[in-house]
């Protein structure tokens, strides 16, 4: 009984890559997704295209909250997400105290871009315990390269359906 109890406890960690897509980036027909790798054949990988305005970055943002979810959902309660995508690192650990303090302004003054996103994510964060781990895109990584095949297979599921 207690083997059993040590080895569900060791499950309570989990490690996801994420990723998000985007074609045309910046421009009106752009579309995106997002793409959520928690393993090989794994049923909770995702892909799926992102809703609202579509950006790249909205799409790293919104696929760290959906493996967020899904981490809570399957009771884990620690979780490290792993990303090329170095706005979404900066947003969460180092830009996030800064832009509170400033009335939630960027240094230039203006207003944060995907505020409501961030905003989600944050309140997300506060439910488990999160690391984010930057790594290098594009580089071979297996896990890196399978979040970036399900989020670019949504980014053009998205952009098929509007031609």
């Amino acid at each position: 009984m207690c083997l059993c109890r040590a080895m569900h406890n060791q499950t309570r960690h989990a490690v996801v890559y994420i990723d998000g897509s985007c074609i045309n980036n910046g421009q009106h027909d752009a579309r995106a997704g997002i793409g959520v790798y928690w393993g090989p054949d794994d049923d909770r990988n995702l892909s799926i295209p992102l809703e609202g305005s579509q950006t790249s970055n909205r799409a790293e943002l919104n696929a760290a909250l959906w493996a967020i979810r899904q981490a809570r959902k399957h009771d884990y309660h620690s979780i490290t997400l792993r990303t090329d995508s170095e706005y979404l690192v900066n947003s969460t650990t180092k830009w996030i105290d800064r832009w509170k303090e400033n009335g939630w302004k960027a240094q230039n003054g203006l207003g944060i871009k995907n505020k409501s996103d961030i905003f989600a994510l944050v309140n997300a964060l506060k439910t488990i315990d999160v690391k984010f781990e930057k790594i290098l895109g594009h580089s071979g990584d297996p896990g890196n390269d399978a979040a970036h095949k399900l989020a670019k297979q949504a980014a053009i599921v998205a952009y098929q359906e509007c031609r």
